[in-house]
């Protein structure tokens, strides 16, 4: 494997697992129900369709 190769895993490795603590963070602010980002986009769409 030449340099260059063993560079790229390097960077995709540092990228996962750069990204992994945010978007865990992320989730779980979701799933607990603190975080609603598109709540003023969906309650609309929701009354529209009768849900």
């Amino acid at each position: 494997m030449t340099l260059h190769g063993i560079g790229f895993i390097a960077l995709a490795l540092a990228l996962v697992f750069g990204a992994a603590f945010p978007l865990g963070a992320y989730l779980a602010r979701l799933y607990r129900g603190d975080l609603r980002f598109l709540a003023a986009i969906e309650a609309p769409i929701y009354r529209l369709c009768g849900i």
